[in-house]
Formats: C-alpha cells, sequence, structure tokens
C-alpha cells in the first residue's frame, strides 16, 4: 500500500468536513446506517441490529463476525473483528512473535490490528479496526467495502503466517 492509499481516507474525511462546514451540505435522504445495512445487503452480508444500540450492526462476511458502529454526526463507520486470534501467554517465543506479526500487518494493511491480554485465561487476542467514510456518493460502493473487508483478512494471513512459521522453525 504506497503513501497516497494510506493517507485517501483522512483527506476525503477532511475534504467533506470542509464542504459541510462552508455549504452546509447534507448526506442524502440515506443515513449512513441505512446506507451501511444496505450495501452489506448486496454483498452477501447477513445483518443484525443490537437491540440496545441501533447504531451498532453486527454482521458476517466470508465467515468471519464484525460488527460496525455508526456515526449520528458525519458518515463514518468504525468496523471492528475481534478476538480472531490468540496465544498462551505462557509461550514467550510465541507471544513474541505474535506481537511482531501485528507489527507486521499494521505496517502492511489499512486496519488498525491490536492485542488484548485476558490474564484469568493466560491468552493475548488479536482484533483489528478500522475508521471509513460511508457516502451514498462513493462511486462502486461495493466493492470499496469488499476492499475494506479485504483488509481484515490480510491482516489475519500476515499474523497468521508470522506465528506459525515461528512454530515451523521450532519444530524442524
Amino acid at each position: 500500500m504506497d503513501i497516497g492509499e494510506r493517507f485517501a481516507i483522512p483527506y476525503a474525511f477532511r475534504i467533506y468536513l470542509l464542504r459541510k462546514k462552508n455549504n452546509n451540505q447534507e448526506l442524502g435522504n440515506m443515513r449512513t446506517r441505512d446506507l451501511l445495512i444496505d450495501v452489506l445487503t448486496r454483498i452477501g452480508s447477513q445483518c443484525h441490529l443490537e437491540e440496545e444500540n441501533e447504531d451498532v450492526i453486527l454482521f458476517d462476511y466470508l465467515d468471519e463476525h464484525f460488527f460496525a458502529v455508526v456515526s449520528k454526526e458525519m458518515p463514518c463507520v468504525q468496523i471492528y473483528d475481534l478476538r480472531w486470534m490468540s496465544v498462551n501467554v505462557c509461550n514467550i517465543d510465541e507471544v513474541s512473535e505474535f506481537k511482531k506479526s501485528i507489527n507486521n500487518s499494521n505496517m502492511d494493511t489499512a486496519v488498525n490490528t491490536y492485542y488484548e491480554i485476558d490474564k484469568d485465561k493466560m491468552t493475548i487476542f488479536a482484533s483489528s479496526r478500522i475508521l471509513i467514510m460511508l457516502l451514498p456518493s462513493i462511486p462502486r460502493i461495493e466493492d470499496y467495502l469488499k476492499a475494506i473487508l479485504a483488509e481484515f483478512f490480510r491482516g489475519h494471513k500476515i499474523v497468521w503466517e508470522g506465528v506459525h512459521n515461528m512454530e515451523e522453525v521450532h519444530n524442524a
């Protein structure tokens, strides 16, 4: 991913804010939440709305469980993929490689991958997230969302390969 791709979304977001401020533009008739549900349905995802919070959308894509939090104020969506991989904290080599692989994933993908430690389970989990803009005017919006979601799977692959390659070296 080149530098232009890394800064495209933040740059587009600043342009949106400037236009909204200067021209008082509206998002159109479709709310960001409804747009996301529509696009997810068109790409074959099953969506479920959280009963307690209408701005949280749970969905599956390619057998992975995601959830999205939609902003009411801006055309932004935060997408999360939680606890998609884990390692035991007692395996120091694996934990070290896990953290290195997460750093590599963060360098090579648009998603932010991070780890959290569950001391009770003696486990470290990997999770990922991304903040995107979602506007009705985005050309080929289904392909746009598929490309965003593909970044999660690229991140998974980088982390999985890093940890499993380390295991193969130690088992050889």
